[in-house]
C-alpha cells in the first residue's frame, strides 16, 4: 500500500464485514426481563415444573423439553405471548390455571433466558410485554 490508500478489495472486505456486524447485531434476541425476575422463575420452575419437566429444562422429563433444539422446532417464528399463554392456562399440568400472571410471566421470563434471550434493566410487567418478542426457530 504505497500512497496510504487501501486497495479497492480491501474497502470491499470492511464494508462486507461491517454489514456483517449490523445484520448480526439485529438478530441478537432482546432482553426480555430482570436478573431479579428470571430468578424468580428459575424458583417457580424447580417448585412447580420439575415434576413433568427435566431440571435442566432440556429433554429427559416426560413433558416437552423448554430449552434447545425441540423448544426452537415447536415455538420458533412464535411471539413469546403466545408462550405466556400457554403457561397460564394449562401449566402445572396437575393444576391448569393455577398460576398467576406474575408467576407465570417469572416462568417464561426464565425460559427465554434459558434459551438465549438476556437479562435486561426491566421486569415484564403484563403479557402483552411479550406480542413482539419472537422466538428463533434457531439457536
Amino acid at each position: 500500500m504505497r500512497g496510504g490508500r487501501a486497495p479497492a478489495w480491501a474497502c470491499f472486505v470492511l464494508a462486507a464485514l461491517g454489514l456483517a456486524m449490523r445484520a448480526v447485531a439485529a438478530e441478537a434476541p432482546p432482553t426480555v426481563s430482570t436478573p431479579e425476575q428470571i430468578q424468580a422463575g428459575a424458583v417457580l420452575y424447580a417448585q412447580k415444573c420439575t415434576g413433568c419437566h427435566s431440571p435442566s429444562l432440556g429433554e429427559g422429563g416426560h413433558g416437552p423439553a423448554l430449552k434447545g433444539d425441540y423448544f426452537r422446532s415447536t415455538w420458533g417464528g412464535q411471539s413469546a405471548r403466545k408462550l405466556y399463554g400457554m403457561v397460564i392456562s394449562t401449566m402445572p399440568a396437575d393444576n391448569p390455571g393455577s398460576l398467576s400472571p406474575a408467576d407465570a410471566l417469572a416462568l417464561v421470563a426464565f425460559i427465554l433466558n434459558s434459551n438465549g434471550f438476556p437479562a435486561g434493566g426491566t421486569s415484564l410487567g403484563e403479557p402483552a410485554d411479550l406480542q413482539d418478542v419472537m422466538i428463533a426457530a434457531e439457536g
